[in-house]
């Protein structure tokens, strides 16, 4: 793929009136009209393959899954912690994965694709689309020169909620050794 289409300007939009740190900030990526058409193309071909790969109880970023069902069932088991009378045994974990995906290094996303045998071709394909070659900002309408990215994943529309689900797949999917033809 041309670099020239991969090329993103990130716009940062104010969260608060007044900021006085940079989490403050929302940033936006703007990208390339035939960039985001073509990332759509990809998700759609994931979009019936992801559901059935995942594990049931993922669900965020799955379609027709519920959060709220997770909150229900958290709710019922410290409900079971307060009122039960074993001593010993009970625990209870609270893991806060938000946005676990900007830490995460791409060559982790593609060796779970290769390790769930999606074709190559398809892998390569995703990979082009979620490595970013560079940011520009552009702040006040003037854009900084180009940003170099170490690790995090590209803020492609959806894209990138699908490529952290895929990271949920390998054990569901190896569990099942079931191989889907989509392209």
């Amino acid at each position: 793929m041309n670099n020239s289409l991969k090329e993103t300007l990130v716009v940062l939009i104010l969260k608060i009136s007044n900021p006085s740190n940079p989490s403050n900030y929302r940033p936006i990526s703007l990208c390339k009209t035939v960039y985001k058409i073509a990332a759509n193309v990809l998700v759609n071909r994931l979009t019936s393959i992801i559901p059935k790969i995942i594990s049931k109880e993922q669900a965020a970023f799955i379609p027709g899954r519920s959060l709220y069902d997770h909150a229900l069932l958290a709710q019922e088991v410290f409900h079971k912690f307060r009122y039960s009378k074993a001593i010993k045994g009970l625990v209870s974990f609270k893991i806060d994965i938000e946005q676990a995906y900007d830490s995460m290094d791409w060559k982790t996303l593609e060796k779970v694709l290769i390790t769930c045998c999606f074709p190559s071709c398809f892998v390569n394909l995703i990979m082009e689309y979620v490595c970013v070659p560079s940011f520009m900002l552009l702040i006040n309408g003037n854009r900084s020169t180009h940003i170099e990215p170490r690790s995090g994943y590209r803020d492609v529309p959806y894209l990138h909620s699908f490529t952290f689900s895929a990271l949920n797949c390998c054990p569901m999917f190896l569990r099942r050794k079931l191989i889907f033809v989509f392209m």
